[in-house]
Formats: structure tokens, C-alpha cells, sequence
């Protein structure tokens, strides 16, 4: 909430928010200061499924996030409109030095994959990538980001090959 900064836009944004609570009372909602929100973040991670934020604090929160959850190749961000074309991106940088290196992680890649089954009503071939996902974890055959050995074809193979033969 950074109303004191953006004084105009954040009048569209709270009035965008107040339609939310009451559409879905169920859920719950709370505005925090950026600062705020990335201490409770960091110190309560499972606290929060997740953010609606605007762009320019969404990229802080989703670099902080990423943190928590074990690092850049395994998120992934959404930013959602309805009304058009929403888009999912992983959230590593764009690294052309590492190009043909076989050591990046694409697990991040395949998590948004799922959910853009999943969120285009395809929810059995999502889950078929969930349970290949599970696998690999389960049998630790991961990057070397995440404490394994394997490069990213030898990763990609194992979760194609899960998804064939299940």
C-alpha cells in the first residue's frame, strides 16, 4: 500500500481491492507496506499463497519469494487479466552466457506450464506434470542448484519420460 506516494492510482487500487472483499469474503485480505510485507514474507513464508500487488512492488515480492522457496529456477509469476492475455514467466534472468551449458534449472518452467494447464481447464495433463515434478524431487534427481547432479537435459528427460510412461 503505497497510497502516499501514488496518491491516484492507489484510489483505483483500493477501490479494485474493496470489490475483491466483498466478492470473496471468504478470503483473506490485508494491505501492508512494501517493507512490511517482505519481513512477513521472509520470517512467515507458508503464510502467504498470494500476492496482489502492483508491478512495481510484484517484482520485489516475487524476487523475495523466490528466496524462500529455494531460488529462481523453481518460481515462476502470473500476472493475470482476465479480460485479455495473462502471462506466465519463470522468473530466472535471461542468461545467454549459460546458453548450451546444460546447468540451468527448468523446473521453474514447468510449474507455470502446469498451472497454464490447470488454469486452461486441462487440470489431468496438469496433474500429469505435478506427479512428474513429485517424482524427480522424491528421487532427488535435480539440478545442481538444488543439491543434485543432473544438468537440465538429463532433468527435462526424466519429467518427459515420467509423463509417457504415466
Amino acid at each position: 500500500d503505497q497510497g502516499l506516494k501514488y496518491r491516484h492510482s492507489q484510489l483505483l487500487w483500493n477501490s479494485a481491492i474493496s470489490e475483491l472483499r466483498e466478492k470473496y469474503p471468504d478470503i483473506t485480505i490485508s494491505n501492508k507496506y512494501i517493507n512490511a510485507a517482505i519481513k512477513d514474507l521472509l520470517i512467515n513464508p507458508d503464510e502467504y499463497d498470494v500476492f496482489l500487488s502492483t508491478a512495481e512492488n510484484g517484482d520485489v515480492l516475487s524476487a523475495v519469494s523466490s528466496v524462500t522457496m529455494g531460488g529462481y529456477g523453481l518460481s515462476y509469476s502470473i500476472e493475470i487479466n482476465p479480460e485479455l492475455i495473462s502471462v506466465y514467466r519463470i522468473m530466472q534472468a535471461s542468461s545467454p552466457k549459460l546458453a548450451g551449458s546444460n546447468t540451468i534449472n527448468p523446473f521453474g518452467a514447468f510449474l507455470a506450464l502446469q498451472q497454464i494447464l490447470v488454469d486452461q481447464g486441462l487440470s489431468q495433463e496438469g496433474n500429469s506434470i505435478a506427479a512428474a515434478l513429485m517424482s524427480n524431487f522424491s528421487n532427488h534427481w535435480v539440478t545442481i542448484d538444488m543439491g543434485g547432479i543432473m544438468g537440465t537435459a538429463e532433468v527435462t528427460d526424466y519429467i518427459c519420460d515420467h509423463i509417457k510412461t504415466n
